[in-house]
This record gives structure tokens, C-alpha cells and sequence, in this order.
């Protein structure tokens, strides 16, 4: 009977291990599957950052640029308001003006919305890369503000003090074709001697400034955040 009952308890014992062992296996096997599809799941993820920040980094380049192009023609009107009647053409002073135009920085977001809010996004491997991703929507929307700053300047301001002195037919150099040429003629001359469109000058020429001191740290932060996601692609 006890060489039975010893059987039996080694027997028993012997069934405990192997269902342990089968739910220790079933539970790695199924950790496998989670992090495979976690793995997935990120990769899915970092592809469509990837493909959406180097969009945004795209428009950046342009708004930078256009930001400094804008700049450089305020400030050359500025310089010609100091010059000589007879030096300053019409031609110049058109070209100059027409460069005086808005452009906003506007991020595509999509993807990384979709990370934070489902979740991926804490998938992601690189705690630096993380990081900079929670904090791209603060950062930018930083930016906009100086960038909202300098329309609204323009639209509000500038362009109501242009449509007093100038024909509007003047400076739409990409409608051209479509807006037939003014019968009345922009005054130039009392526009480049007005002391209130020199303030206006001015004044745009400090919201650029502010905006492309946002802008530029934003393409960096940018560009850093593209080649930590490129990493983390190839991190498995």
C-alpha cells in the first residue's frame, strides 16, 4: 500500500509539473504573440512618423525660407525709404511688395495622434524619441503663435495701409493672367515717404524676426526626431 501510495503521490506530482510546465509554455507562447504583435504595432507606427515628419519637415524648409524672403523685402523697403526719389523704380518697389506675403507653418499630425491616443506610441523603444514626440504639439503651437502674430499684422494693418496708396492689380504677380491691369496708378512715391508704412515696416520685420527664432529650433527638433525614428525601424 505505500509503495501504491507513494506512486500515486509521485504520479500526482509528475501531473502538477507538466500542467505548470504546459501553462508556463502556453503563457510564453502567447507573450511571443503580444510582442509580435506590439512589434508590429510600433513598426506600423514609426513608418507613418516617419513618412509624416519628413512632410513636416519639408514645409518647414518653406515657411523658413519664405519667412526670410519676406524679411529681406521689408527690410530692402526699409533701406530704399532712406534713398533718393530718382533711384527707387516702381518695378522694384511692385517686385518688393509682392514678396510681403503670410505663410504658416501647419503640421500634418495624424499618425502621431493616432499613437498617443491608442497607445503605440509607448511601444516605442527610445525614451528620448518618446519624449520629443509628446512635446512636438507644444513646441509648434509655440511657433504659430508668432506666426499668427505676423498675418494677423499683415492682414489687419499692412494690407489696409497698401490699399490706400496702391492698386492692388499692382501686386498680384501669380494672377496676372485671370485680374485684368488697374486704369488708376499706385502713388509709390507717397507710399516710400510715409512715415506710418515705415512703422509697419519695422514692426513686421520684429514679428518675422520672433517667428524665425520659433521656427528654426523646430527644424532641428525636427530633423533629430526623423533620424531617431529611423533608428528605432531597425531596432528589433
Amino acid at each position: 500500500m505505500e509503495n501504491k501510495t507513494g506512486k500515486y503521490f509521485k504520479y500526482a506530482i509528475g501531473e502538477i509539473v507538466l500542467v505548470v510546465i504546459g501553462i508556463l509554455i502556453a503563457l510564453q507562447i502567447n507573450n511571443w504573440n503580444e510582442q509580435r504583435k506590439n512589434n508590429k504595432s510600433r513598426k506600423q507606427l514609426v513608418q507613418g512618423l516617419i513618412s509624416e515628419f519628413e512632410a513636416n519637415y519639408n514645409q518647414l524648409e518653406i515657411a523658413i525660407k519664405k519667412d526670410s524672403i519676406n524679411l529681406k523685402a521689408g527690410l530692402k523697403l526699409q533701406q530704399l525709404m532712406k534713398s533718393p526719389r530718382e533711384v527707387i523704380q516702381d518695378s522694384i518697389i511692385i517686385n518688393l511688395l509682392t514678396k510681403l506675403e503670410n505663410y504658416t507653418f501647419n503640421p500634418t499630425n495624424g499618425a502621431l495622434k493616432s499613437g498617443i491616443s491608442s497607445g503605440h506610441i509607448h511601444f516605442i523603444k527610445n525614451n528620448i524619441l518618446k519624449e520629443k514626440l509628446f512635446a512636438w504639439d507644444d513646441i509648434v503651437k509655440d511657433a504659430q503663435e508668432e506666426e499668427l502674430l505676423y498675418r494677423a499684422d499683415y492682414i489687419n494693418r499692412v494690407s489696409p495701409f497698401l490699399e490706400t496708396h496702391t492698386q492692388t492689380a499692382d501686386q498680384i504677380e501669380l494672377y496676372k493672367k485671370y485680374i485684368p491691369k488697374s486704369k488708376f496708378k499706385s502713388n509709390f512715391f507717397e507710399l516710400m515717404s510715409n512715415p506710418q508704412f515705415e512703422n509697419l515696416l519695422v514692426n513686421r520685420s520684429i514679428l518675422l524676426l520672433d517667428a524665425l527664432v520659433e521656427l528654426k529650433p523646430i527644424r532641428e527638433s525636427n530633423k533629430l526626431i526623423i533620424e531617431l525614428l529611423k533608428q528605432e525601424l531597425t531596432d528589433n
